[in-house]
């Protein structure tokens, strides 16, 4: 039994020193890659995830918000928009939000009309609320400014109104 025992542990040893390797193969090490026509390598850059948001109230009559700095693009990087989510928290005025998004791509300023967020009256019956969140795949230019928007179907009340963006930046050469 003794002999058994010693054989096994012996033989796990072993195992585990193969497995292991020498010290040098465990660590990475720099190398050179050369790109031709004859071996081409494919390079795909890591995307830096980003968040940006914008609020700001309507008062009274005012339907229209203008336009307001949701996020400004790094001059060495294009913005890719993959979500716009719309929150809006209000009183008892029944209005409907339609929500926009402007920015710089290709060279051209474009605004984008969004959805109508869903509007939800609270179960207190205080008040109204809207929200959405539409997928949407947009692209905007390196050192452009992107901007959105909110006007009400009619005034009256005040509203405070959240726009928010998720994407991802793409490194340009």
């Amino acid at each position: 039994m003794q002999f058994e025992t010693c054989t096994f542990f012996a033989s796990l040893v072993a195992v585990v020193s193969l497995l292991a390797g020498p010290a040098a193969a465990q660590r990475s090490v720099p190398v050179d890659v050369v790109n031709g026509e004859a071996n081409p390598v494919v390079v795909r850059s890591a995307f830096q995830p980003i968040n940006a948001s914008a609020q700001f109230s309507l008062s009274g009559s005012n339907i229209n918000g203008g336009n307001q700095l949701l996020y400004t693009v790094p001059t060495d990087a294009r913005l890719v928009v993959d979500s716009i989510s719309v929150w809006s928290f209000t009183t008892t005025c029944a209005f409907y939000l339609k929500p926009s998004i402007t920015l710089n791509a290709g060279g051209v300023n474009a605004e984008f009309r969004l959805d109508t967020p869903s509007r939800t009256y609270s179960s207190s019956g205080a008040y109204y609320t809207h929200q959405m969140t539409e997928r949407i795949r947009l692209h905007a230019d390196p050192g452009s400014s992107v901007y959105t928007n909110a006007i009400r179907t009619d005034g009256g009340c005040s509203t405070t109104i959240r726009v928010s963006l998720a994407g991802h930046l793409v490194p340009v050469e």
